[in-house]
């Protein structure tokens, strides 16, 4: 027979229980209420980098792995390429950079086209993705999304309507107002959803075929400045939501 405190012991216990379920409940429908979408999704895109030096051809792998408590769901892909300066000879060129600058992939328009980009740096990879996930029979699965390794082109993250300065330069406000405008498109966007459950992760190849080597436009020459080294920081964006309840 139990003793009144051990009876006590258990109501805490449970009470204890109920208090933790109750809170959950209530940040599940607090989520619901104030969510901008449907109310059981929030938005939070997965973000991976890759840093390449100059010239690389060495591939990396970019993985995005999913908690085991919540599905994601992508709807579209997207990538970026910036860079920094590196250089092996500080009194010469200045001391190294700290953050990056965006740059341009190779396919962009008029990507190096010297009235446009002063500091010349450019990009080119082959991109390959493959999933890994546990199916209804508790087997773990993989599989890649490609047939091949596809340019990054193809992921219509390029930027368009670059700005083209003036070709006169006794009349600087004589620019050519069709590049006006510039902007990057919307990225590879899926026609549904592309879903990833609980546990599973995604693995993104970045297999650069084309990391620019810096030059120094001060010497108005092709021969490279070989202690100012450009650094590469390609980013994969999954962009999509987290569902908040199971």
């Amino acid at each position: 027979m139990h003793t009144p405190e051990i009876i006590a012991q258990h109501l805490l216990r449970q009470s204890n229980k109920l208090d933790e379920l109750c809170a959950q409940a209530s940040a599940q429908v607090s989520a619901r209420s104030f969510s901008m979408h449907d109310g059981d999704r929030v938005y939070a895109p997965l973000v991976g980098h890759a840093i390449f030096e100059q010239g690389s051809v060495a591939a990396q792998d970019l993985i995005f792995q999913i908690p085991e408590n919540l599905k994601f769901e992508v709807e579209r892909v997207q990538f970026f390429v910036g860079f920094r300066l590196k250089t092996t000879n500080a009194d010469v060129d200045g001391p190294s950079e700290r953050t990056f600058r965006p740059c341009v992939f190779t396919h962009y328009e008029q990507a190096n086209y010297p009235r446009v980009q002063y500091d010349p740096a450019s990009m080119d990879v082959l991109i390959q993705i493959s999933e890994t996930y546990i199916d209804a029979k508790g087997q773990s699965r993989s599989r890649v999304l490609q047939n091949m390794p596809t340019p990054v082109a193809h992921f219509y993250s390029g930027a368009i309507s670059m700005r083209q300065t003036s070709s006169n330069f006794a009349a600087p406000n004589n620019a050519d107002l069709y590049y006006a405008n510039f902007s990057f498109p919307s990225g590879f966007l899926f026609a549904k959803p592309w879903e990833l459950p609980g546990g599973s992760s995604v693995t993104i190849k970045v297999s650069p075929i084309f990391a620019g080597v810096r030059f120094d436009p001060a010497y108005n020459t092709s021969a490279p400045n070989v202690t100012a080294l450009n650094e590469y920081r390609f980013t994969a964006v999954l962009d999509g939501f987290k569902r908040v309840t199971p």
